[in-house]
């Protein structure tokens, strides 16, 4: 359960350092470090990262009861398959006129890599704790 702990820390460590980012400076951001084309409004990219934000202080929750609530933690991994599979597709077949897909095959490794190491985490929790057996009768 360790593992899983530490895991969970360092992603909503992670998750709200690019929160912040998001909502101080989204422009900069997509506009100039993924060569995004600018967004008539930038509102939803900063709702993106309270959402991030939020989503952190969940996962700092879970690892702070990893004992009794680790299976809260299968919640991370499908948001983060789910991002990763989102951003493959819109790099193969949605990307916007005047988007580079580099930044979307790095937003989908990123978002698989999350989601292995939560994996690993969770296959880590299930070796050190085995699910409790009901007694037979």
């Amino acid at each position: 359960m360790n593992a899983l702990k530490r895991v969970l820390y360092w992603e909503a460590t992670v998750l709200t350092a690019v929160g912040l980012v998001l909502v101080v400076a989204p422009g900069v951001v997509f506009v100039d470090l993924l060569d995004q084309p600018p967004a008539p409004d930038g509102g939803w990219m900063r709702i993106a990262g309270v959402e991030a934000i939020g989503l952190a202080l969940v996962m700092v929750l879970v690892g702070q009861s990893v004992l009794d609530r680790w299976w809260w933690s299968w919640a991370f991994v499908v948001v983060f398959a789910g991002a990763a599979t989102v951003a493959v597709l819109t790099a193969v077949v949605g990307l916007p006129e005047g988007a580079s897909s580099s930044s979307w095959w790095l937003l989908s490794v990123v978002s698989a890599g999350l989601a292995a190491v939560l994996l690993w985490a969770l296959a880590r929790a299930g070796i050190e704790r085995p699910p409790d057996i009901e007694p037979e009768e």
